[in-house]
């Protein structure tokens, strides 16, 4: 059963939080890119967005940096699976693009990253 983590935006401890959170999210990655399906360049970039996510995690407003390392976990999720599924792919770019752009030029790697995934999992 997956742990489920609570951030919340007030307070003293979100670094804490957001620091526990991302950790798990980057372990999860981190496994699931080596049961991928995805090629090495797919797994690669995944790789460096989930770091590119805990870099700034602590930094940013903690339910963006919850919902970018949310998306991240999924994409990699998905790239394990058979025969993944493009609507997932679609929607969690998407979040992590919207969470991005929501905190200004510190994300900015962070979206040329999802754009180049964007070209190999979606063609676009």
């Amino acid at each position: 059963m997956e742990r489920q983590q609570t951030i919340t935006q007030s307070g003293r401890g979100n670094t804490l939080v957001v620091a526990e959170y991302m950790k798990d999210v980057s372990i999860a990655v981190t496994k699931n890119v080596a049961n991928s399906r995805a090629g090495d360049e797919i797994n690669t970039l995944l790789s460096d967005l989930s770091n590119q996510v805990q870099a700034i995690a602590e930094k940013i407003d903690p339910v963006l940096a919850q919902k970018m390392g949310k998306n991240v976990k999924k994409i990699s999720e998905e790239v394990t699976e058979a025969q993944p599924d493009q609507a997932w792919y679609e929607l969690s770019l998407k979040g992590i693009t919207d969470a991005a752009l929501a905190v200004g030029a510190i994300a900015d790697p962070i979206i040329a990253t999802v754009k180049k995934l964007a070209l190999l999992l979606l063609g676009t």
